[in-house]
Protein backbone atom coordinates (compact mmCIF):
# COMPACT_ATOMS: atom_id res chain seq x y z
CA UNK A 1 0.00 0.00 0.00
CA UNK A 2 1.10 3.21 -0.83
CA UNK A 3 -0.13 6.28 0.58
CA UNK A 4 0.74 10.44 -0.69
CA UNK A 5 1.34 13.05 1.80
CA UNK A 6 -1.82 15.30 2.40
CA UNK A 7 -3.99 11.75 0.99
CA UNK A 8 -8.29 12.79 1.94
CA UNK A 9 -8.45 9.77 2.17
CA UNK A 10 -5.70 8.85 4.72
CA UNK A 11 -8.03 8.96 7.79
CA UNK A 12 -9.28 6.00 6.27
CA UNK A 13 -6.27 4.37 5.45
CA UNK A 14 -4.89 4.78 9.19
CA UNK A 15 -7.82 3.04 10.25
CA UNK A 16 -7.01 -0.36 7.76
CA UNK A 17 -3.55 0.15 9.42
CA UNK A 18 -4.39 -0.39 13.38
CA UNK A 19 -7.06 -3.23 11.92
CA UNK A 20 -3.70 -4.53 10.51
CA UNK A 21 -1.67 -4.32 13.59
CA UNK A 22 -4.22 -6.42 15.49
CA UNK A 23 -5.17 -8.89 12.84
CA UNK A 24 -2.18 -9.53 10.77
CA UNK A 25 1.04 -11.70 11.24
CA UNK A 26 3.95 -10.63 13.01
CA UNK A 27 6.02 -9.98 9.77
CA UNK A 28 2.98 -7.72 8.22
CA UNK A 29 2.71 -5.96 11.66
CA UNK A 30 6.08 -5.03 11.62
CA UNK A 31 6.29 -3.84 7.89
CA UNK A 32 3.18 -1.63 9.25
CA UNK A 33 5.33 0.12 11.58
CA UNK A 34 8.18 0.52 9.65
CA UNK A 35 5.90 2.09 6.94
CA UNK A 36 4.58 4.55 9.68
CA UNK A 37 7.55 5.39 10.94
CA UNK A 38 8.63 5.99 7.48
CA UNK A 39 5.94 8.67 6.67
CA UNK A 40 6.72 10.08 10.16
CA UNK A 41 10.38 10.94 8.50
CA UNK A 42 8.76 11.79 5.45
CA UNK A 43 6.41 14.22 7.08
CA UNK A 44 8.68 16.28 9.52
CA UNK A 45 11.48 18.07 9.12
CA UNK A 46 15.10 17.52 10.07
CA UNK A 47 18.82 19.99 9.48
CA UNK A 48 21.15 18.29 7.45
CA UNK A 49 24.74 19.22 8.31
CA UNK A 50 26.20 21.95 5.46
CA UNK A 51 29.57 19.96 6.07
CA UNK A 52 28.06 16.62 4.93
CA UNK A 53 25.82 17.90 2.42
CA UNK A 54 28.74 19.91 0.53
CA UNK A 55 30.70 16.43 0.61
CA UNK A 56 27.68 14.21 -1.05
CA UNK A 57 27.02 17.19 -3.23
CA UNK A 58 31.00 17.26 -4.39
CA UNK A 59 31.34 13.81 -4.74
CA UNK A 60 28.28 13.08 -6.70
CA UNK A 61 29.77 16.45 -9.00
CA UNK A 62 33.01 14.58 -9.46
CA UNK A 63 31.21 11.21 -10.54
CA UNK A 64 29.23 13.08 -12.84
CA UNK A 65 32.78 14.74 -14.56
CA UNK A 66 34.03 11.22 -14.76
CA UNK A 67 31.18 10.31 -16.49
CA UNK A 68 31.34 13.13 -18.50
CA UNK A 69 35.31 12.34 -19.31
CA UNK A 70 34.11 9.03 -20.40
CA UNK A 71 32.15 10.70 -22.99
CA UNK A 72 34.92 12.78 -24.29
CA UNK A 73 37.25 9.95 -24.82
CA UNK A 74 34.55 8.12 -26.38
CA UNK A 75 34.40 11.35 -29.30
CA UNK A 76 38.33 10.96 -28.94
CA UNK A 77 38.12 7.65 -30.01
CA UNK A 78 36.07 8.02 -32.53
CA UNK A 79 38.17 11.09 -33.95
CA UNK A 80 41.09 8.79 -34.04
CA UNK A 81 39.89 5.92 -35.78
CA UNK A 82 40.06 5.29 -39.47
CA UNK A 83 36.80 4.33 -41.78
CA UNK A 84 33.89 6.26 -42.94
CA UNK A 85 31.05 7.36 -40.66
CA UNK A 86 28.63 4.88 -41.66
CA UNK A 87 31.76 2.04 -40.56
CA UNK A 88 32.63 3.77 -37.47
CA UNK A 89 28.57 3.60 -36.44
CA UNK A 90 28.27 0.07 -37.06
CA UNK A 91 31.52 -0.94 -35.25
CA UNK A 92 30.34 0.72 -32.16
CA UNK A 93 27.07 0.35 -32.23
CA UNK A 94 25.99 4.03 -32.67
CA UNK A 95 21.97 4.08 -34.10
CA UNK A 96 21.38 6.31 -37.39
CA UNK A 97 20.18 9.20 -34.60
CA UNK A 98 23.41 9.17 -32.40
CA UNK A 99 22.76 6.90 -29.82
CA UNK A 100 24.81 3.89 -27.92
CA UNK A 101 25.12 2.41 -24.98
CA UNK A 102 27.16 5.01 -22.42
CA UNK A 103 30.63 4.45 -22.26
CA UNK A 104 30.13 4.35 -18.11
CA UNK A 105 29.05 2.20 -15.39
CA UNK A 106 26.30 4.71 -13.48
CA UNK A 107 25.96 2.18 -11.05
CA UNK A 108 28.91 3.34 -8.48
CA UNK A 109 26.94 6.73 -7.87
CA UNK A 110 24.72 4.92 -5.80
CA UNK A 111 27.28 4.25 -3.09
CA UNK A 112 27.98 7.71 -2.38
CA UNK A 113 24.55 7.22 -0.88
CA UNK A 114 25.16 4.57 2.29
CA UNK A 115 21.73 4.78 3.36
CA UNK A 116 20.57 4.04 -0.13
CA UNK A 117 20.44 0.61 -2.49
CA UNK A 118 19.10 -0.28 -5.69
CA UNK A 119 16.42 -3.25 -5.10
CA UNK A 120 17.93 -6.61 -4.48
CA UNK A 121 18.70 -8.11 -8.38
CA UNK A 122 18.22 -4.86 -10.32
CA UNK A 123 20.81 -2.34 -11.46
CA UNK A 124 21.00 0.37 -13.75
CA UNK A 125 22.11 0.80 -17.50
CA UNK A 126 22.18 3.86 -20.04
CA UNK A 127 22.18 5.20 -23.41
CA UNK A 128 24.29 7.86 -24.39
CA UNK A 129 22.87 10.69 -26.97
CA UNK A 130 25.71 11.65 -28.71
CA UNK A 131 27.39 13.99 -25.93
CA UNK A 132 24.22 15.68 -24.75
CA UNK A 133 22.13 13.48 -23.21
CA UNK A 134 21.40 10.12 -21.54
CA UNK A 135 18.86 8.00 -20.27
CA UNK A 136 19.20 5.62 -17.39
CA UNK A 137 17.10 2.38 -17.17
CA UNK A 138 16.55 0.14 -14.34
CA UNK A 139 16.58 -3.75 -15.16
CA UNK A 140 17.07 -7.23 -13.65
CA UNK A 141 21.03 -7.69 -12.64
CA UNK A 142 20.35 -10.67 -15.42
CA UNK A 143 20.18 -8.59 -18.04
CA UNK A 144 21.76 -5.58 -19.77
CA UNK A 145 20.60 -3.01 -22.54
CA UNK A 146 20.95 -4.37 -26.14
CA UNK A 147 24.34 -3.46 -27.76
CA UNK A 148 22.14 -1.84 -30.73
CA UNK A 149 20.15 0.58 -29.81
CA UNK A 150 16.59 1.31 -30.50
CA UNK A 151 16.70 4.15 -32.30
CA UNK A 152 13.21 5.00 -33.22
CA UNK A 153 12.53 3.68 -29.45
CA UNK A 154 14.83 6.14 -27.74
CA UNK A 155 13.89 8.85 -30.26
CA UNK A 156 10.93 9.35 -29.05
CA UNK A 157 11.12 8.86 -25.48
CA UNK A 158 13.60 12.22 -26.20
CA UNK A 159 10.69 13.78 -27.67
CA UNK A 160 8.30 12.71 -24.87
CA UNK A 161 6.86 9.27 -25.85
CA UNK A 162 6.94 5.80 -24.67
CA UNK A 163 7.79 2.75 -26.91
CA UNK A 164 8.38 -0.25 -25.86
CA UNK A 165 8.35 -3.57 -26.60
CA UNK A 166 6.95 -6.96 -25.28
CA UNK A 167 9.43 -9.24 -27.59
CA UNK A 168 13.75 -9.23 -27.53
CA UNK A 169 13.58 -10.16 -31.11
CA UNK A 170 16.08 -7.69 -32.86
CA UNK A 171 15.67 -6.72 -36.79
CA UNK A 172 18.48 -6.18 -39.04
CA UNK A 173 19.82 -2.61 -37.88
CA UNK A 174 17.73 -2.65 -34.81
CA UNK A 175 16.23 0.79 -35.25
CA UNK A 176 12.55 -0.55 -34.81
CA UNK A 177 12.52 -2.16 -31.91
CA UNK A 178 10.99 -0.95 -28.77
CA UNK A 179 12.82 -0.53 -25.71
CA UNK A 180 12.62 -3.96 -23.75
CA UNK A 181 10.28 -4.50 -21.65
CA UNK A 182 11.91 -4.99 -18.12
CA UNK A 183 13.86 -1.74 -18.66
CA UNK A 184 12.03 0.87 -16.66
CA UNK A 185 13.22 4.59 -16.27
CA UNK A 186 11.39 4.73 -13.28
CA UNK A 187 14.14 3.97 -11.08
CA UNK A 188 12.63 5.40 -7.48
CA UNK A 189 10.08 2.60 -7.81
CA UNK A 190 13.19 0.55 -7.37
CA UNK A 191 15.15 2.56 -4.87
CA UNK A 192 15.37 1.22 -1.32
CA UNK A 193 16.33 2.99 1.79
CA UNK A 194 16.80 2.49 5.43
CA UNK A 195 13.62 4.86 6.48
CA UNK A 196 16.02 7.45 8.24
CA UNK A 197 15.52 10.75 7.36
CA UNK A 198 19.08 11.27 5.65
CA UNK A 199 17.83 8.88 3.10
CA UNK A 200 15.22 10.71 2.18
CA UNK A 201 17.78 13.42 1.52
CA UNK A 202 20.12 10.51 -0.65
CA UNK A 203 17.18 9.60 -1.97
CA UNK A 204 16.32 13.36 -3.74
CA UNK A 205 20.24 13.77 -4.26
CA UNK A 206 20.53 10.70 -6.18
CA UNK A 207 17.27 10.94 -8.09
CA UNK A 208 18.59 14.25 -9.47
CA UNK A 209 22.45 13.54 -10.14
CA UNK A 210 20.78 10.32 -12.22
CA UNK A 211 18.75 12.83 -14.12
CA UNK A 212 21.90 14.79 -14.78
CA UNK A 213 23.75 11.97 -16.62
Amino acid sequence: MVIKLGDPNQECKDRVLKLLDRSAPPEISAAVVYYRASIANAASVHMIDKAIADRLCANAKSFRHQCLKAIVDFADTLSNETGSPEELMRRHNISDSGWHLAPYNPNPLITLFPSLRMRKRFHLGSYQYKDVDAFVFVMPRNRTLPKRPPDKALQSLYYGFSFHDSTSKDDAKGSSRGLPAWASQDIESYLEGDGSPLSYYHASIFLREVNEL
